[in-house]
């Protein structure tokens, strides 16, 4: 798997998470937001990068 990050149609900065697959590349996970700095986007990708197996799951 790994982070894609990229400038969206307004400009903003976006990341996606991708993994390959059989029929090409699945986009597993993105960005809620777009960030004007792309320092931004990148802490947003390194606080994903901490969640594990532990990190529990909540049903709203």
């Amino acid at each position: 798997m790994w982070f894609e990050v990229y400038l969206d149609n307004e400009n903003k900065w976006r990341w996606r998470l991708c993994q390959n697959s059989t029929w090409g590349v699945d986009i597993i996970a993105t960005s809620h937001q777009g960030h004007l700095a792309r320092q931004n986007c990148e802490n947003e990708i390194y606080r994903v990068r901490q969640v594990n197996g532990f990190t529990p799951v909540r049903y709203v």
